[in-house]
């Protein structure tokens, strides 16, 4: 695929992103918006993979099979499971009609965004666009939210405030954008998990004018995304970053894995002592004396991000 072929879909998704913030996430599959932007989807899909099927002679289709097979079950996983959601309406065995039609679009829909990020990541410059709005689409959410509970961007739904404390800890908890805890929190331990394995990879050079100061850049991204998680109070969205977390752990070798366990110390405890204080004011702190602690957080990580990075130079 050429350089311009794969950016259109690595635009495509970026935009899909974005827009999906603004759909709490797809949460809603039967509103007018999600299913003009579902129905968008899956008819360009489809007019392009006609396309394909009669420019590609059969041979050519069974080598590139042949060549990813592992690749091509993963892509079509989805598929698998709209599939199987459609025999179940074709079968009248369905509890629900409408909703077992949203999942077989739901399904189809996330099967070709996926064929759209494989085709998109083959590619440096769709791979450099992909990562441009996975940092875009993060940062918004991240930022909406601490706006929101700031009180710097007025966010109908974005604070789940309720006096359970079965449900909320702190008689609050963070939803964003996406207006739902739990899924908010799983999203931010996605960002977060990404960021500490990038960070990971870094040296202290990557702390410095050299590269642009992306090392402080990608830790002040990850403790805005760990506060946002603690934020959330998502156990289940706490489980999996820390299955995640481990997994890195154990793929990760030599300064890679020092570097990992040192920056994630510094994120977390930075995050946690944030998120105390705001889950003492309930998710709604005097925005002045809130953002000075935030500001000041946020300095004393990044200086000791910094400082984690060097850590090998300067026992050496």
């Amino acid at each position: 695929m050429s350089g311009f072929g794969s950016s259109v879909p690595a635009a495509a998704v970026c935009g899909t992103g974005l827009a999906l913030c603004g759909l709490n996430g797809l949460f809603f599959m039967d509103t007018e918006p999600a299913l003009l932007l579902v129905s968008g989807w899956l008819a360009v899909s489809a007019a392009m993979a006609g396309g394909w099927v009669l420019r590609w002679r059969k041979s050519e289709r069974r080598r590139l099979l042949r060549e990813s097979p592992l690749d091509g079950w993963l892509l079509a996983g989805p598929f698998v499971l709209a599939a199987l959601y459609g025999l179940t309406l074709l079968a009248a065995k369905a509890l629900s009609v409408q909703a077992t039609f949203e999942a077989v679009l739901g399904w189809a829909f996330y099967g070709v965004v996926g064929v759209a990020v494989y085709l998109a990541a083959g590619e440096k410059g769709g791979r450099r666009l992909l990562e441009t709005g996975w940092l875009a689409v993060g940062g918004l959410l991240a930022v909406t939210g601490l706006a929101a509970v700031y009180g710097l961007l007025p966010l109908p739904g974005a604070v789940l405030r309720t006096a359970d404390r079965e449900i909320a800890a702190a008689g609050a908890r963070l939803g964003g954008l996406l207006q739902y805890p739990n899924a908010y929190g799983a999203v931010m331990a996605a960002f977060l998990l990404e960021r500490l394995v990038r960070l990971a990879g870094w040296s202290a050079v990557d702390f410095s004018r050299e590269r642009r100061w992306r090392g402080y850049r990608a830790a002040a991204w990850a403790l805005l995304y760990a506060l946002c998680l603690l934020l959330s109070e998502s156990r289940g969205a706490f489980a999996a970053l820390l299955i995640g977390w481990a997994a890195g752990c154990a793929l990760l070798r030599g300064p890679a894995r020092r570097r990992y366990v040192l920056h994630s110390g510094v994120i977390v405890a930075a995050g946690a002592a944030l998120a105390r204080q705001l889950a003492a004011a309930q998710l709604a702190p005097a925005p002045l004396p809130g953002l000075l602690a935030l500001a000041a957080v946020l300095a004393a990580a990044l200086l000791l991000a910094g400082l984690a990075a060097r850590w090998r130079e300067v026992r050496s």
